[in-house]
């Protein structure tokens, strides 16, 4: 048979774990999501065709009035859905924030801490695990 070699695992203690006590509800919401991710994206987009067909205003030749109008209105109409979507991104995204601070809220404070040195024990105490 060939010998099992195990390496031995050690932890460290941490500062401290916090646990937060989340209800079905909450999770229900935070499970939905929002559309906000996809609204970001479009609007980011929007922003960026916006801001080339601008540079392509720039650069055309001012004879070309075809092309100088057909970019104007790309630029224009990009604009205008980038900003409104980025608005809409913004006014969205806060309801999942509020939630995630209300879950946080709902830690108690933390207890006084007992005089003398983290991690010793004394002599009449037990540890309970």
């Amino acid at each position: 048979m060939k010998s099992e070699f195990r390496q031995p695992i050690k932890l460290a203690q941490p500062g401290e774990i916090r646990a937060y006590i989340v209800y079905e509800h909450q999770l229900d919401l935070l499970e939905q999501g929002t559309p906000a991710s996809l609204l970001l994206n479009f609007a980011l987009f929007f922003l960026g065709v916006s801001l080339t067909s601008l540079g392509t205003i720039v650069t055309a030749s001012p004879t070309q009035e075809r092309v100088y109008n057909t970019f104007l209105i790309l630029f224009l109409v990009t604009l205008i859905a980038g900003a409104v979507l980025l608005s809409l991104w913004y006014v969205m995204q806060r309801p999942v924030n509020r939630l995630v601070l209300e879950i946080k809220a709902q830690m108690p404070p933390n207890p006084p801490l007992p005089s003398g040195r983290p991690g010793q024990f004394d002599a009449g105490e037990e540890k309970s695990h």
